[in-house]
């Protein structure tokens, strides 16, 4: 959804007159729980933001003309998860797409802390039960449902993680997981219970 929502605002013909004309800004962006920090923004070539869905302080003035993604998403799409964002401090999935003539780009940052735990709360079927997102190769933490704050972004612990298998939480837990690929992201769903 993130993706498809900055790739259609960086091909919309109006895009220019509201970096042209911030004060009509009318981004609104909400992530995946009522208080995350999950926001769009339009932000111009130098690496200000012209516009958000969510209010820029003062402290945020700079924007992102020094972040490492920035540079090479005035060139091409991106798709990063986990990176931290520079205007709220959240881990984040970034969706970054390139507005036509390089006049800045359309970005979505999807905050990750709340996303496992709203995934366990809607699947979860009432079982205390255990989200873990990970990264392709299993060794970075996405999301986790419990303790979020904590594992996002982080390395897993040494031990790593096995296909499907009875095996211990970080939390010393014993839960009977299952395994399933994202394949679009490469990203890893554990779920144990």
């Amino acid at each position: 959804l993130i993706e498809s929502t900055t790739k259609g605002l960086a091909e919309n013909p109006q895009i220019g007159q509201t970096l042209a004309a911030p004060e009509q800004c009318s981004l609104t962006f909400s992530g995946v729980s009522a208080n995350d920090r999950s926001h769009m923004d339009l932000v111009r070539a130098d690496g200000t933001v012209a516009c958000s869905s969510r209010p820029v302080a003062a402290s945020e003035a700079g924007g992102y003309g020094e972040a490492d993604w920035f540079r090479r998403a005035l060139r091409e799409p991106l798709l990063i998860a986990p990176i931290r964002d520079a205007r709220t401090g959240a881990q984040v999935l970034l969706s970054a797409t390139p507005i036509p003539g390089g006049e800045g780009v359309i970005a979505g940052f999807a905050e990750l802390t709340p996303f496992a735990a709203t995934l366990a709360t809607l699947h979860g079927g009432g079982r205390p039960n255990e989200i873990l997102i990970t990264s392709k190769d299993d060794s970075l933490v996405i999301s986790r449902s419990l303790a979020p704050e904590r594992w996002v972004g982080r390395p897993l612990p040494p031990g790593g993680l096995s296909e499907d298998a009875e095996r211990e939480d970080f939390d010393g837990t014993d839960r009977l997981y299952a395994r399933s690929a994202v394949p679009k992201l490469g990203w890893n769903v554990h779920v144990g219970e």
